[in-house]
């Protein structure tokens, strides 16, 4: 990348600022990981009896402690409305109101590494979105995914990459969009 002086773009500080004012980039983030959850399930136990009533029936169920547990993120995620659109708005609520998001797990057992992860990933988003155009090759509208452990793209991504003529790379240029 060049260098742009005492104005760089990839300094903390300014990276910093554009993040918290760019929540699209966040909002996007998180609504990748929703969609397509790098891990499409994963696994758990029950530390204590979990008590459970079908919303449908009625009829209780109890979980005893040590019970082996896997949660479809894949299927659990996809709880909102129009589960398939890409709507980064959803994540424009309070915490408590946002979608089920379960990529990195929850509770005692989060992964410790979530919130390293989710900071690389929207700072790697911010500066490749501002850096190339992404687009479909010709008679491409989507990508087919499979499941072998971790989701990933069945037959590769196909993909074209452009280079912007003109990107924001000064912090005043960015910060005041």
């Amino acid at each position: 990348l060049d260098s742009f002086g005492e104005h760089s773009f990839y300094n903390v500080e300014t990276m910093k600022a554009a993040l918290e004012k760019t929540s699209m980039v966040n909002n996007f983030f998180h609504e990748s990981f929703r969609l397509y959850p790098l891990a499409p399930a994963l696994g758990g136990e029950c530390t204590s009896d979990i008590n459970i009533t079908s919303t449908k029936t009625g009829k209780k169920y109890t979980l005893p402690k040590g019970t082996s547990m896997t949660f479809p993120n894949m299927t659990l995620q996809r709880q909102v409305p129009d589960p398939d659109e890409i709507r980064p708005e959803r994540w424009d609520v309070p915490a408590g109101e946002q979608p089920f998001l379960h990529t990195f797990q929850s509770g005692p057992h989060t992964c410790p590494g979530k919130p390293l992860s989710l900071l690389e990933g929207r700072v790697f988003l911010l500066l490749v979105a501002l850096q190339f155009e992404f687009e479909f090759p010709e008679g491409v509208t989507k990508v087919e995914y499979e499941d072998g452990g971790l989701l990933r793209p069945k037959d590769g991504m196909p993909l074209l990459v452009k280079r912007r003529a003109a990107y924001y790379v000064y912090e005043e240029s960015l910060l005041h969009m």
